[in-house]
């Protein structure tokens, strides 16, 4: 980290791109994303982006500027740069933004229609570290549970708590079961299980899951009739009644490249299921976001054992 400050790579004056430099805005004639970056002053920098916000807002509107950087990358509130951005526009007469966030993506539009709440609310519902070691015997993880992902925080991180509460778990005898196609998405220590899954096929391990819970009878009947809407139609396509498809292991593992197994959990009652940890990856790497409606449904299946 301290030599960064003086790598060759860091960037240390404001760059524009060689072609808007020279020619303005407008059409790139096919040079757009080619051209180098130069370096200019900052007064310079500043003159450009102030005669461009005027540029636009008085031929087009200010509605005609998209300024709804998604960044919250600085330590503390101040440096927050969403906030900068937002306050300095709305001195120019307003601006264009977004809604909802590439984070955790469609979850929080769908998830309110599916178990309630607001559309962030599941973070506060989750069961926390403390409860899965009085409670749990089992943390299934997709996409990761990787430390690094506790280490930063909207306005910084004041205590890393989470190696703490993860060595907790495991001497509570809690299991962990990494669903990921990178082994160290989970610590070393916490002994994980490593189920190698292909990029982007955690939707069909979910089903999988979900067939074995309910063919052995183990999901909660009477919770589903009491509390939830449409299992009828989402078990006849997961038992193959409305396809012909049953969605079994066999099924699962042909798409998900895990190798073949009865049941990834076999002899686990669902008591064991603590909680069905849905990661939200940036990485791109990692494949598409992991649907957590799929996982909603599971979340409902397991019934206590005894």
């Amino acid at each position: 980290m301290v030599s960064a400050q003086d790598d060759a790579i860091r960037i240390t004056q404001p760059m524009v791109r060689e072609g808007w430099l020279t020619d303005g805005p407008g059409p790139a004639n096919g040079r757009r994303g080619r051209g180098r970056f130069v370096p200019v002053s900052h007064d310079h920098a500043l003159d450009l982006v102030g005669a461009e916000i005027e540029r636009v807002r008085t031929t087009f509107g200010n509605a005609a500027i998209y300024a709804s950087s998604y960044g919250w990358s600085s330590a503390g509130r101040f440096h927050h740069a969403q906030s900068q951005i937002h306050r300095f526009m709305r001195m120019a007469g307003g601006y264009t933004d977004s809604v909802n966030s590439y984070s955790v993506g469609a979850m929080e539009v769908i998830l309110p229609h599916v178990i309630g709440g607001s559309g962030m609310s599941i973070w506060r519902r989750c069961p926390t570290y403390e409860e899965i070691a009085s409670d749990g015997e089992l943390v299934v993880s997709f996409g990761g549970m990787a430390r690094r992902n506790t280490q930063i925080e909207q306005g910084g991180v004041a205590d890393h708590s989470v190696p703490g509460l993860q060595e907790q778990c495991r001497r509570a005898g809690v299991r962990f079961v990494n669903v990921s196609p990178v082994s160290s998405d989970s610590a070393d220590d916490l002994d994980a299980d490593w189920l190698p899954i292909r990029p982007g096929t955690d939707v069909a391990l979910m089903l999988g899951l979900a067939y074995e819970i309910v063919v052995s009878g183990r999901h909660d009947r009477d919770f589903l009739v009491r509390c939830c809407v449409g299992f009828e139609e989402f078990a006849a396509y997961l038992l193959g009644r409305s396809d012909g498809i049953p969605k079994d292991a066999a099924w699962a593992c042909g798409i998900t490249e895990i190798p073949a197994d009865p049941h990834p959990f076999a002899g686990r009652s669902g008591r064991h299921l603590a909680h069905g940890d849905q990661r939200q990856l940036v990485d791109p790497a990692h494949g598409p976001r992991r649907p957590p409606e799929t996982v909603a449904p599971g979340s409902v299946q397991p019934r206590p054992a005894g």
